[in-house]
């Protein structure tokens, strides 16, 4: 008997803290997981990128492709800038069933140094729900 198809709740999740020091100012040093399809990924990323103007410190954390989930992947990265905050109603409208917001805070998501890897603890975290 053939497993159920699963599929994935998309979202965007973020993190913040305290960054470096520029010119007399913190930056700000953010955490974002993106789960969708690649395209989707992609403008999410970009809008991002346009509303935290001068970003500086880019990386790549952790991306990969969720298997049996129809094509949805996930991307983490972090961004440094001096801008604070952002509009996500301006990056990312959707809501799920519980009309919640699909933007979540998740104060767990940061680099890892030691036991579990950030991509660990995303694979450990995205929930897989039986498509119905």
């Amino acid at each position: 008997m053939t497993p159920p198809i699963k599929y994935v709740k998309r979202e965007l999740r973020y993190a913040r803290e305290k960054g470096q020091m520029i010119d007399n100012n913190y930056a700000v040093k953010w955490y974002f997981l993106i789960i969708n399809k690649p395209s989707k990924i992609r403008e999410i990323k970009s809008k991002i990128i346009t509303q935290l103007e001068n970003i500086f410190d880019e990386q790549q954390l952790a991306k990969g492709i969720l298997e049996g989930s129809n094509g949805i992947q996930y991307e983490a990265f972090s961004l440094e800038s001096l801008k604070g905050y952002i509009h996500f109603n301006k990056i990312y409208i959707g809501k799920t069933e519980q009309n919640k917001y699909k933007v979540k805070i998740d104060p767990q998501l940061s680099e890892r140094k030691k036991q579990f890897s950030l991509e660990d603890y995303i694979l450990r975290s995205i929930v897989y729900t039986p498509k119905k």
